[in-house]
């Protein structure tokens, strides 16, 4: 056989002890000298390895020689150096010729060797151009260790198997993976990986018109229409191809690590919230997770579908009564509650959260600003998120100062949603975010509902004091308890009950008469405005009456 010289550059190279330290730093986010599985699964995302849960396990299995729930620096160090050693040993057995890479001839004969179906010259080369990062036609053991050194294998008949997993080419030339279940055998198996209908990359439609397929390996699901997106992905409407049903399909670009971040986090809550008993899963207020996949390069998440809509859009055009406002604000208390028993708070709490169902009760969605509540009651994040005009005083403290804060913020937040539909309009507005988080910080100033210009007419004396109880400091605001004892909802005390009824709420939707939205007082906003130099706005536009028909 024809022998070559080793390519420059292609000798393999040995990382020293502080390259080892840096490489752990870029999974250890935290700090706290400790890789949790999820970091595992973020940092390898960020180096542009597969981050197939399944895989993710093996490797954090192999490394956390304690037990402990996390790999620190010794473990880290001696992870990679037995990889290290094992990847070393299977190059140089596939380098048949001894050339110092891996050539498409040596791929061919090493996986006849082990008894693996013989490729054709076009796929060997579609696997060679997955490791070959240079373009040069031979793989380097600095190439070979990139891609498969945080990967659980640990032979060479796993990684031939493993390297030559079918995938596809995009149109900017790019290797794109196959479709891996997250929640079936085949995600924990190198040799068991399956394909789905191929689409166009994350649009819904293909070139040729047809709808784009997602699926999880083995169930199908086509896109019936666009429905929402966000900062984080976006949701579609889509048909289970084999039953028919429907469901909300949410999707997250694996192209951003913040973006994966939030999509596990999501699914975590998910999996948090499904491992309740069943009775709990029935009567839920929270938009369920039936199945987790990864499709067409996206991360998916497929979700109950609500019909209804969210409130945010019904509130841009009506101002509900108070009878009406308060059944959908005990509705949306409960699904909060149910966050709070798993010991997680939302963080972002808001109208759009809500989804309105058929017989017009309220399902709460968006999980993936879901953090875990410590033991000793408070809240501790990396990052604090929310939207500010429904942000706690505590939260906009702790986000300037980067500390904790106490897991009753969400109550504000649906404080500020119940001031919303009775008022039209938000308590603390401002075109400029700073001044927004001034005036909530100084909402013992800013919030008035005395004054008989901003309130509208024939709002109750127990309607304002659910709200001041629940717009005020932490530790006096209103609790989950306070609030099912509440004067105020004393007419919606169904929303609160522990098992599911057969009454529908056709008192409070079969026809909600609303009236326009009031007057906004000019004084209030003048107040608020003109001392920062806003300009002073008039009142919104006319809201229209509505009426919902009767639920059957």
């Amino acid at each position: 056989m024809r022998s070559r010289s080793p390519r420059p550059g292609g000798a393999p190279t040995d990382l020293s002890h502080d390259e080892i330290q840096q490489l752990f730093q870029t999974f250890d986010t935290d700090g706290d000298h400790k890789v949790t599985p999820d970091e595992l699964q973020i940092g390898l995302f960020r180096l542009g390895h597969s981050t197939v849960p399944g895989f993710v396990h093996h490797i954090f299995e192999q490394a956390d020689t304690d037990g402990d729930g996390g790999i620190d620096i010794h473990e880290f160090k001696i992870f990679w150096e037995h990889h290290n050693a094992q990847l070393k040993r299977i190059f140089d057995m596939a380098d048949v010729a001894s050339t110092g890479e891996i050539t498409t001839v040596d791929l061919e004969r090493v996986m006849r060797n082990e008894g693996i179906k013989a490729q054709t010259k076009n796929e060997l080369t579609m696997m060679m151009k997955k490791v070959d990062k240079d373009g040069n036609g031979g793989v380097s053991y600095n190439e070979f260790r990139e891609y498969f050194m945080f990967t659980p294998l640990t032979n060479t008949n796993e990684i031939l198997k493993f390297w030559q997993r079918p995938a596809l080419v995009g149109d900017d030339g790019r290797m794109k993976e196959i479709v891996v279940p997250l929640n079936s055998s085949a995600a924990g198996s190198a040799t068991s990986l399956t394909t789905v209908t191929n689409a166009a990359d994350s649009d819904d439609m293909g070139e040729d018109g047809t709808a784009t397929a997602y699926g999880n390996g083995k169930i199908g699901y086509v896109v019936c229409k666009f429905i929402d997106s966000g900062a984080f992905g976006e949701v579609s409407l889509v048909e289970c191809q084999q039953t028919g049903m429907s469901y909300a399909l949410k999707r997250f670009s694996q192209e951003d690590a913040d973006v994966l971040a939030q999509y596990l986090e999501e699914r975590e809550f998910f999996n948090a919230l499904n491992s309740r008993p069943e009775a709990l899963k029935r009567r839920s207020k929270l938009v369920q997770m039936y199945d987790s996949f990864i499709s067409n390069d996206m991360s998916c998440l497929l979700l109950s579908y609500v019909p209804g809509g969210n409130l945010e859009s019904w509130i841009e055009n009506r101002v509900f009564n108070e009878e009406s406002a308060l059944f959908y604000f005990a509705e949306a208390a409960a699904a909060v509650h149910e966050i709070h028993t798993c010991c997680f708070v939302h963080r972002d709490i808001k109208p759009s959260q809500f989804l309105l169902e058929g017989n017009g009760r309220l399902k709460l969605c968006d999980f993936g600003s879901c953090v875990r509540v410590s033991e000793d009651g408070l809240v501790r994040a990396k990052v604090q998120i929310g939207t500010t005009d429904y942000m706690s005083p505590e939260v906009i403290r702790a986000r300037r100062r980067t500390q904790p804060f106490p897991s009753n913020t969400d109550w504000w937040s649906l404080g500020i949603v119940l001031y919303q539909m009775l008022f039209g309009y938000l308590p603390f507005e401002s075109t400029n975010e700073a001044i927004t988080q001034q005036l909530i910080l100084g909402h013992e100033t800013t919030l008035r509902l005395s004054d008989p210009n901003v309130l509208p007419d024939g709002l109750s004396d127990d309607c304002k004091d659910l709200i001041l109880g629940l717009l005020t400091e932490t530790s006096q605001r209103l609790s989950y308890e306070d609030i099912t004892v509440h004067p105020a909802l004393s007419g919606v005390s169904e929303c609160f009950s522990e098992t599911e009824t057969s009454h529908e709420p056709v008192s409070y939707i079969a026809s909600l008469q609303v009236r326009d939205a009031p007057a906004i007082s000019p004084k209030r906003l003048q107040r608020q405005r003109s001392a920062v130099g806003l300009p002073l706005r008039g009142r919104p536009p006319p809201r229209t009456n509505f009426s919902i028909a009767p639920t059957k």
